[in-house]
C-alpha cells in the first residue's frame, strides 16, 4: 500500500535509497515508511535540485544520515542541527565550520557519543583538556 503512486523501478529504487540507513526497527516502522516513500515520490516527480530547505528538513529528521546526499546544505545550521538531533554521526557529513561549532557538537554527542571523533581537532583538543565543554 506504501507503494501506490509509484510509477517505475526508478521510484522504487529512490525509496531503498532513502531507508538503506534506517535501523532495521524503523524499516518496518509505518510512519516511517510513509513518510519515506512520500520523500522518494518527491524526488522522482521533480526537477530536485537540493534546493527545497523544507525537503532537506524532512529528509534529514527521518534520516540524519541523508545529510551526505545534500552537500549543498552541509554548512547550514538549522539543517545539520536536525540532522545531528536524529543521528549524531551525521556530524561527519557537516562543514568544517559547523564541526567547530559548540552548539552542533553537543547536539550531535547528545545522540551518539562516538560523534565526537568528527568534531573538529581544535575542539577535540579543547574537550579533551576540559571535558565539561561539552555540557
Amino acid at each position: 500500500e506504501h507503494l501506490d503512486g509509484f510509477r517505475s523501478g526508478v521510484d522504487l529504487e529512490l525509496l531503498c535509497l532513502v531507508l538503506q540507513y534506517a535501523s532495521e526497527d524503523l524499516q518496518h516502522d509505518e510512519g516511517f515508511i510513509q513518510a519515506a516513500a512520500g520523500i522518494a515520490k518527491h524526488f522522482a516527480t521533480s526537477d530536485w535540485q537540493h534546493d527545497d530547505m523544507e525537503l532537506v528538513l524532512k529528509a534529514v529528521q527521518l534520516d540524519g544520515l541523508l545529510l551526505e546526499a545534500a552537500p549543498g546544505w552541509q554548512d547550514s545550521k538549522l539543517v545539520v542541527l536536525k540532522a545531528v538531533q536524529q543521528n549524531g554521526l551525521a556530524l561527519q557529513f557537516a562543514s568544517e565550520d559547523l564541526k567547530a561549532d559548540r552548539l552542533v557538537v553537543r547536539q550531535a554527542f547528545e545522540q551518539n557519543r562516538d560523534s565526537l571523533e568528527f568534531a573538529s581537532a581544535e575542539l577535540r583538543r579543547t574537550l579533551r583538556r576540559q571535558p565539561c565543554e561539552i555540557l
